[in-house]
């Protein structure tokens, strides 16, 4: 039946990961058991309207997931799923926002040392902003019960269920290879027209000689998935290898941090200017650090990827 299917795959979405298979195989067969039951009292099978009276009675798939879930203090289960990723899309803004406001503030008064104490005064932002994103989503959770927002609802909205996982399509390994060339073409501009890459703050900013031990070595990760990419397009028969390439690509990842990391300060000041140096030396170590919390999340991202596949191999 399509839209029990409907319904139940979309409650999984917001089930506990270890908990999944349990609770849908118990919600399966209870949904299919009032469907029979159902049926044995009218004498013939259910059409769609009535199928889905049965799973409207069972709830919207959010609420009735949020059961399930650890149960929240300021903000409800039925919200907190989308509380997280709301969250991090609003910080990532923020800083971005916040970093070219410093290098607009330097730039303008030509005060380069300007720029960093404006950059660190991002947690202070990143506090406000937490409060308010938490205050809005407790304050949605509080009406979201008087307002009953998901009482009219319908199982015929719910997706269908996706196939099973099948290899990439032709169209998507395409525009995989010709965004990995546009890429890697932009950074092979880089040296000629700094610009590209260090936007107005190439006026004082120029790269270090640890910058060419870098500089090639960075291609790797774009050209081995431009490479992977390309062969499953060209051989459909060596598919089966795109399962590896997210791997291989966090793997190359990990291997060019390495050597960025190692390679010593990547920026160096266009002139000898006290302040400058000061602010090029903070700079670099703020790359390194950055560098070294993607190193750490590109290693939690291998060993997810190599669980990945070797549950996949045991199926």
């Amino acid at each position: 039946m399509e839209l029990v299917d409907r319904y139940v795959h979309a409650v999984k979405r917001h089930l506990p990961a270890k908990q999944q298979d349990d609770i849908v195989n118990e919600l399966t067969d209870d949904i299919l058991s009032q469907i029979r039951d159902k049926e044995e009292e009218l004498g013939r099978p259910l059409d769609e309207l009535e199928q889905e009276a049965v799973l409207k009675h069972y709830g919207h798939p959010y609420l009735l997931a949020a059961r399930y879930r650890p149960q929240q203090y300021l903000i409800g289960p039925t919200l907190f799923p989308f509380y997280f990723p709301a969250l991090k899309i609003s910080l990532a803004i923020a800083f971005g926002i916040q970093v070219i406001v410093a290098f607009s503030i330097g730039l303008a008064q030509r005060a380069p040392e300007r720029i960093l104490p404006h950059i660190f005064a991002f947690p202070s932002v990143a506090f406000h902003l937490m409060f308010w994103v938490t205050l809005a989503f407790a304050v949605a959770d509080y009406w979201r019960g008087r307002l009953k927002l998901f009482d009219n609802w319908s199982p015929r909205t719910l997706p269908p269920v996706a196939a099973a996982r099948r290899p990439p399509q032709r169209r998507n390994l395409t525009v995989e290879i010709v965004v990995n060339i546009c890429f890697i073409a932009w950074w092979l501009a880089v040296p000629t027209y700094p610009f590209l890459l260090l936007g107005p703050a190439a006026a004082f900013l120029s790269f270090s000689d640890a910058w060419s031990r870098l500089y090639y070595i960075a291609l790797l990760p774009p050209i081995a998935s431009t490479l992977m990419a390309a062969v499953g397009l060209a051989w459909p028969r060596w598919a089966w290898l795109l399962r590896f390439r997210s791997l291989i690509v966090s793997l190359c990842g990990l291997f060019v941090l390495s050597v960025a990391i190692n390679a010593g300060p990547l920026m160096g000041a266009a002139n000898d200017a006290p302040n400058l140096v000061r602010l090029v030396k903070g700079i670099n170590d703020v790359t390194t650090l950055v560098l070294v919390i993607i190193s750490l999340i590109t290693m939690v991202q291998i060993v997810v990827n190599v669980y990945q596949l070797s549950r996949s191999s045991t199926k």
